[in-house]
C-alpha cells in the first residue's frame, strides 16, 4: 500500500468498496486487508448495468467480505453505521438506538455454498452468505419471513 494512502487512513479518511461493474476485485481486496487496511466503509454501487453480475445487491456485496475474513459485525458495521458516521447523518442512523430512525435491512444468514465473482471476473467459492428479508423503511414493511425478497 501507498504510504501515502495509510497515512490518510490514520489521519481520518475513509477506503469505500463501492463494488461497481469494474472496482472490486478479490486479489486487491486481500493485499489491502493483509496489510491491516479494511475499508471504512462498503457499498454496492448496484446498478442497472452491474445488478445481473457481477456486483447484484448489497448483501452480496457484504458477503464477498464475509468470505474475505471479515466478521458478521464487522461487514455490517460498513454498511451502517460507520457510513452514518461519515456522512454527519442524524443521531441514531445506521443503527438501532432510541431515537434513531426506524430503517432496517433485516439479512438471514445462511451457511450454504455459492459462487461469487469479482468486477475482473475472478470466481470463488464461498459457504456463508447474507440474503435480505425484510426492509422497513419509515415504518413501513417490504417483505417479511414469510414472504421472502429473493429466493
Amino acid at each position: 500500500m501507498l504510504p501515502e494512502v495509510r497515512r490518510a487512513v490514520e489521519n481520518g479518511v475513509l477506503l469505500d468498496v463501492g463494488h461497481g461493474a469494474g472496482s472490486f476485485a478479490f486479489q486487491t481486496a486481500e493485499k489491502a486487508l493483509s496489510q491491516d487496511l479494511p475499508p471504512g466503509t462498503i457499498s454496492s454501487d448496484v446498478h442497472q448495468g452491474n445488478v445481473n453480475g457481477p456486483v447484484h445487491d448489497l448483501a452480496t456485496t457484504l458477503s464477498k467480505f464475509l468470505h474475505l475474513g471479515l466478521s458478521l459485525e464487522e461487514v455490517l458495521r460498513r454498511a451502517t453505521s460507520n457510513p452514518a458516521r461519515a456522512l454527519a447523518f442524524p443521531f441514531g442512523t445506521g443503527s438501532l438506538k432510541p431515537g434513531g430512525t426506524a430503517d432496517i435491512a433485516v439479512f438471514e444468514l445462511r451457511e450454504e455454498p455459492w459462487e461469487m465473482v469479482d468486477s475482473i471476473n475472478e470466481k470463488r467459492r464461498g459457504t456463508l452468505r447474507l440474503r435480505p428479508v425484510a426492509t422497513i423503511k419509515a415504518g413501513r414493511i417490504y417483505g417479511n419471513s414469510a414472504s421472502p425478497m429473493y429466493g
